[in-house]
């Protein structure tokens, strides 16, 4: 919860914002230092050194709303906190646009994929504590991985597989995606020459699974703060693509694609407006959905 905007800000007020065991001297709370970070929070206006009074706190916060969480990811997500494999092993590539192609398959041999994350975030800007990292997966008879994730520090919350053709887990980590380090997701696949790609993307905030949606949806609605990520692996020739999308202000959708034998493709939309909002499915269907809540 944010500091007041205006009027008396006490010594109590700060302790409790920054989770403080006693402070008594404003100078523990200049920015840069252990209580208030950088690229924190909307706390920009707090002092390094030098001067520094109540005012310099007003509408700070230690951690921000989902919304704003959300924003901080829109802001970033082109920049490194969405990876997706490429058609070597090990490998990765950033997502620098809506929607991304990646093919060539038929190269492919081994039995698992490894999709790195390992983009220095340390001048990225942050609304929250918590990091959650997420692994996506798209491959034909393949499966998730009892340890699927492998971030610095965090603990799996959400590990699903679907018909062996999509996957979806999820780590919550108690530090700021600015400073969480590299991660990486790991899955297994049939090892042919077939189709599998699979992303490593990383959330602001402190992200949980809720619910599925029928893979039948044309339409659905996601409340304020919701996100969706989705899976589709299907045999034959060609291009394969479906994502959601809505034409709502800060609603955001990103697909990656798979072109080659046996393709698919995977992705994330969210829903950063203060209002529910309907997405509507462009392209084909999934072979699973998984709707998260933001529950900082």
């Amino acid at each position: 919860m944010a500091l007041p905007a205006s009027g008396a800000i006490s010594f109590a007020n700060l302790r409790s914002e920054y989770s403080d065991g006693g402070g008594t001297s404003l100078s523990e709370f200049y920015r840069g230092g252990s209580k208030v970070r950088n690229n924190y929070g909307n706390n920009s206006g707090i002092p390094t050194s030098g001067t520094i009074d109540m005012a310099d706190f007003y509408n700070t916060y230690k951690e921000g709303t989902t919304l704003q969480k959300l924003e901080d990811f829109r802001s970033v997500r082109h920049s490194g906190a969405i990876w997706g494999t490429i058609e070597t092993s090990p490998g990765g590539q950033v997502i620098t646009a809506n929607a991304t192609n990646i093919g060539g398959a038929i190269s492919r041999y081994q039995s698992s994929d490894t999709c790195p994350n390992n983009t220095t975030r340390t001048s990225q800007h942050t609304s929250s504590e918590w990091t959650t990292i997420i692994g996506l997966a798209v491959m034909p008879g393949g499966s998730t991985r009892t340890s699927p994730l492998s971030p610095t520090t965090g603990t799996l919350v959400y590990n699903s597989v679907v018909n062996g053709n999509a996957a979806c887990c999820a780590i919550q980590s108690n530090v700021p995606h600015n400073t969480v380090g590299n991660a990486s997701h790991t899955f297994n696949r049939q090892g042919s020459n077939k189709y599998a790609s699979g992303g490593c993307i990383v959330m602001p905030g402190k992200w949980g699974f809720n619910r599925t949606i029928n893979t039948a949806s044309t339409s659905i609605s996601l409340a304020s703060g919701e996100i969706i990520l989705w899976g589709n692996e299907r045999g034959g020739d060609g291009y394969s693509t479906g994502s959601w999308v809505s034409s709502a202000s800060n609603c955001t959708s990103n697909v990656v694609t798979g072109w080659w034998y046996n393709t698919g493709f995977w992705g994330i939309a969210t829903n950063g407006s203060s209002s529910s909002q309907t997405f509507s499915r462009s392209g084909e269907a999934h072979d699973a959905a998984w709707v998260f809540t933001e529950s900082g």
